[in-house]
């Protein structure tokens, strides 16, 4: 009896056993296939890792092109800064001449039309004063005619 139970016993340890490995296999075989997949994914991240360091290979030597670039646009910079400014004082000279010029001008201008005006007006009062004596005239002829009749 002792041999039978341990033999009972014996057979449910191998039957546990089995089922263990067929289980263990089972995760090994799970194991194994998720290992070939993260295999592949680390391909594809080191083919996507080295993409990006040629791209930021790419993207350094362009920034070195841009500071050279820049570098000579500032030298540029600086001539044009000395032409403008060059260009700004030439402008305020023509300016300041045309405005002394537009100065004279219209100081002649305001000298002419002054004189003009006081000719007019000169030439508004003698009409004035001979139109007032034209009137008095009128009026001293009127004074003098008959009364009218009554009719």
């Amino acid at each position: 009896m002792k041999r039978r139970g341990l033999s009972a016993k014996l057979e449910r340890h191998l039957e546990r056993g089995e089922e263990e490995m067929r289980l263990s296999r089972a995760a090994a075989e799970r194991n194994e296939a998720t290992f070939e997949r993260l295999m592949a994914s680390f391909d594809r991240h080191e083919v996507a890792f080295e993409r990006l360091m040629a791209g930021f290979d790419r993207h350094e030597e362009a920034s070195k092109r841009v500071k050279a670039t820049i570098d000579s646009q500032e030298e540029r910079l600086d001539d044009f800064k000395v032409f403008i400014r060059d260009i700004n004082r030439r402008s305020e000279k023509v300016i300041h001449d045309l405005l002394r010029g537009n100065r004279e001008f219209c100081w002649e201008l305001t000298s002419e039309m002054n004189s003009k005006t006081n000719a007019i007006l000169a030439g508004l009062e003698e009409a004035r004063e001979e139109s007032r004596a034209q009137r008095e005239a009128l009026l001293v002829l009127v004074d003098r005619l008959p009364p009218p009749k009554a009719a």
